[in-house]
């Protein structure tokens, strides 16, 4: 257990500031890829076939 100096309020609305912070990044990052879902399954599926592909073909 922490020695911590400050109240348990306090700790309570540094908890709940961690969850929105997670939670925001949460939803940007499932976003980015909802945005970019064909272009990442066609590279699951190229990689699944030849297992490396060169910065080339990536882009």
């Amino acid at each position: 257990s922490e020695q911590r100096d400050y109240s348990e309020a306090i700790a309570e609305k540094i908890d709940q500031e961690v969850r929105t912070f997670v939670n925001e990044a949460h939803d940007r990052a499932r976003a980015i890829l909802m945005e970019y879902r064909e272009k990442l399954d066609a590279v699951a599926k190229k990689l699944l076939e030849v297992e490396t592909i060169s910065r080339e073909e990536f882009e």
